[in-house]
């Protein structure tokens, strides 16, 4: 299922709309990111023109699945994303920023290029950018013993902690 739109088609005085429901399978760089996903993402586009920018809100929704990067286990991470994107034709970069630093509002700009513009590139990547650095199953996960391999979620082991006095910084301890 492709989710282009072409540009001509997004007119100032129309409001697009696509709403619907989309295989995170088929999202190539989702994949290559996180690991194979079976799930589905439910998303909304509102696509509208300013000039030459065109306007795109949205919301993005669904449920990724993640192993816990403390105890390994995998567990399902919901995911509700919000997003406003304004976009420029790429040749219009040059002319209207040129070589100038720009301002922070400025750099918000995204660009596109060509004569159809990609809902599913933008849908990838406001899930992308809604991925947390570190993916934990919940704030109380205990993660797994460093000696043992045990889940300390679910059993607790009788490994006696380790020594750490000749850790680089065992003297701040003091």
């Amino acid at each position: 299922m492709d989710l282009l739109v072409r540009i001509q088609d997004i007119t100032e005085n129309k409001l697009l709309q696509y709403e619907g429901d989309h295989p995170m399978k088929k999202m190539d760089e989702l994949q290559k990111v996180v690991g194979e996903q079976k799930r589905e993402v439910h998303y909304q586009f509102n696509l509208t023109r300013s000039g030459r920018f065109l306007l795109v809100k949205g919301a993005v929704e669904g449920t990724l699945v993640f192993d816990c990067d403390r105890c390994l286990e995998p567990f399902d991470f919901p995911q509700q994303e919000k997003f406003r994107v304004t976009l420029l034709p790429a040749e219009s970069q040059r002319t209207l920023f040129g070589d100038q630093d720009m301002s922070e509002e400025e750099l918000e700009v995204g660009i596109y290029q060509g004569e159809c513009l990609d809902l599913k590139t933008i849908m990838e990547e406001q899930i992308l950018l809604g991925i947390p650095m570190k993916k934990i199953c919940s704030d109380t996960c205990r993660g797994i013993c460093s000696q043992c391999g045990n889940n300390l979620n679910v059993n607790n082991c009788s490994c006696s902690p380790p020594d750490n006095s000749d850790h680089p910084f065992a003297g701040l301890r003091q």
